[in-house]
């Protein structure tokens, strides 16, 4: 009979106030009365009052630990420039790949973070995989040729995992091709593109291969030092820019000098693609093997991508040639429009993207997160009183950021990934603004919203969310007294400004020349829906005068008359010292005068020139 006492920390009196301690007692094969399997063993740890039989009789579990500099051993070349570990059983398990020399420390030492690791930014990448993805990672890590300074492959996974098994053992990595690219899918069915390459591919990971298989230019955050770094590459169709400053929440500011973390993000909000990695861009690393995890999840992409605060997105009007579903986007680093690359009713549209955590809500209520929709054309059947604003938007927020995403686009959105667009949406340009702003904003964006007077047809806002939004999701709040104009300026999560004007029903008056030219301060062009009942003339009686525009032209397509145009916005003409562009919620008729909306305004000199060329023709004053 056997008794073993495994203790991993000192005291043994203080043995009922660690769960990292236990006993085990092993039963002999022959008992009284009894013939046992000679397997068979009871334990004892602080969750338990008494002696527990084990269910548990032969190892299930595997793990394997990785790194080209590992703990406690001297450096070794001829591996890859890797570090990670996976661990897993017959139903999933985890793998995690990250940038940190020494680390982890073998199982029997405990957990430690090394020395070394405290002076430099790391970071670090797990996912949870069923265990039929771990067959396609050990082909991966063949590439890769981690050097593995821990590992335990117990039989029950041979001959499956084989190639685990060379790579735990050290053994010669047989001939393969110099790199593969293969989708890996995450237990909660993400997607994830693993890029990996061996030493005999001798090129840039991230310019060479990466950027354009991802059809994306990238921004690289790597660890390099000045003799061996690579610099900056537009040689190639998608071009690689080297990150020199990090920014993150606080704000935290430091240089990629003291940077040890590998990474990349899509210059463009449109594409979204997040990768952590291995590799450096080194010329010396075009000799080594690793990788690349990427994802077009939204929110590790905004994390990354900080930024990518705003953008603006122009769905393109129906044509004979076209379909309706193309559409132009700009943002901070596009300069200008440039074409989507998907159609805007496809779940990798920029919009759609922007939606997502709105469709992960909807699917298993994600905790800490609210959300509000409101259209003055709901894509229910209800028709809203003509006392509610005329206004269409989305608003999603967590606890520490938020979206506000104003449209022109009736029956939008629909609260699934697949049926977002609605149908009826293919025949008309329409106009999006998006926004990322801090949390704290959004009680004063609430009050904008009140002033609107929105009407809201779905919501989910947690309690402790802002009272203001709170009340304008049940449209139980509105302005009481004068003024009935509310302006806001905000700044965006990446230090972007912007202003929002809000009028009640009670204000009167017309958006454009009631409100908004005087402070814009300058004269203004400004586009409505061309097939308006009772529309408003230019108007020449103001300090600055208002014209509305009669068609409009972009780029490569001929231009198109206003009433193919659904979208509102404005551009000051230059003539002042402002420049301007807002997206807005009105239309320049006699009823609106008596409605509630609002326009949120933008002084971004690229914005407001490709708003500007857009003008084609426009109507002076009677």
């Amino acid at each position: 009979m056997t008794v073993v006492v495994c203790v991993i920390i000192f005291s043994i009196t203080l043995l009922s106030s660690f769960s990292r301690r236990f006993v085990i007692y092993k039963l002999p094969q022959y008992k009284i009365n009894e013939t046992g399997s000679g397997l068979d063993y009871m334990y004892l740890d602080p969750s338990v009052e008494d002696w527990q039989l084990s269910k548990f009789l032969s190892n299930t579990t595997a793990y394997l630990m990785y790194n080209d500099d590992p703990p406690s051993l001297d450096y070794k070349k001829g591996h890859g420039h890797t570090k990670g570990a996976l661990h897993f059983d017959k139903d999933q398990g985890f793998w995690l790949s990250h940038s940190v020399p020494r680390f982890p420390p073998f199982p029997e030492r405990g957990y430690g973070w090394p020395p070394t690791g405290k002076q430099n930014g790391q970071t670090a990448l797990c996912v949870t995989y069923k265990y039929s993805q771990f067959t396609e990672i050990a082909k991966q890590l063949l590439y890769y040729n981690p050097r593995v300074y821990n590992c335990s492959l117990p039989e029950i996974f041979l001959p499956a995992l084989s190639n685990l098994s060379y790579i735990c053992q050290g053994s010669k990595i047989p001939q393969l091709p110099k790199r593969r690219v293969w989708k890996l899918v995450s237990a909660r069915g993400e997607s994830f593109l693993n890029f990996a390459k061996s030493l005999y591919y001798v090129d840039d990971i991230y310019a060479a291969w990466v950027a354009q298989v991802l059809k994306s230019n990238l921004l690289t955050e790597t660890w390099q030092r000045k003799e061996h770094e690579l610099p900056s590459n537009c040689s190639l169709p998608e071009h690689v820019y080297n990150v020199k400053r990090i920014r993150l929440p606080g704000p935290v500011l430091f240089y990629s000098y003291f940077d040890h973390s590998k990474w990349c993000v899509s210059q463009l909000f449109r594409d979204q693609w997040s990768c952590i990695g291995d590799l450096n861009r080194e010329d010396r690393q075009a000799w080594k093997g690793g990788g690349l995890l990427c994802t077009q999840n939204p929110l590790i992409y905004r994390a990354f991508r900080k930024a990518i605060s705003w953008f603006i997105l122009y769905k393109l009007p129906n044509d004979k040639k076209g379909s309706g579903l193309k559409y132009l986007y700009m943002d901070e680093s596009s300069n200008g429009w440039i074409f989507g690359k998907n159609n805007i009713n496809d779940s990798g549209s920029a919009v759609a993207q922007t939606l997502e955590p709105l469709f992960k809500y909807v699917e298993r209520k994600t905790e800490g997160f609210g959300y509000l929709l409101y259209n003055d054309q709901p894509p229910t059947n209800k028709v809203p009183a003509s006392s509610f604003g005329h206004s269409k938007g989305v608003i999603l927020l967590d606890r520490q950021t938020g979206v506000w995403l104003s449209h022109s686009t009736p029956r939008f959105p629909g609260t699934k990934r697949t049926s977002f667009w609605p149908e009826n949406g293919i025949y008309f340009g329409q106009a999006f603004l998006c926004v990322t702003y801090p949390y704290k904003l959004f009680n004063d964006i609430a009050k904008q919203l009140q002033y609107i007077h929105i009407f809201s047809f779905d919501y989910a806002i947690p309690q402790t969310f802002p009272l203001d939004l709170q009340c304008v999701a049940q449209r139980t709040c509105y302005p009481k007294k004068a003024p009935w104009d509310r302006k806001l300026e905000m700044t965006s999560l990446a230090g972007s400004t912007f202003v929002s004007f809000a009028k009640y029903a009670r204000y009167g008056d017309d958006l454009y020349s009631g409100l908004l030219v005087e402070p814009l301060g300058d004269d203004l062009l400004a586009k409505g829906w061309g097939r308006l009942h009772n529309p408003l003339p230019s108007n020449c009686s103001v300090k600055h005068n208002v014209y509305n525009v009669k068609s409009v032209k972009l780029p490569v397509i001929p231009p198109f008359n206003i009433t193919s145009d659904h979208s509102k916005w404005c551009v000051t003409m230059g003539k002042k010292t402002g420049i301007w562009t807002c997206i807005a919620d009105m239309n320049r008729e006699i009823s609106q005068m008596r409605r509630g909306g609002g326009a949120v305004c933008t002084s971004n000199t690229a914005v407001w020139k490709a708003f500007s060329k857009m003008v084609d023709r426009y109507e002076k004053c009677p």
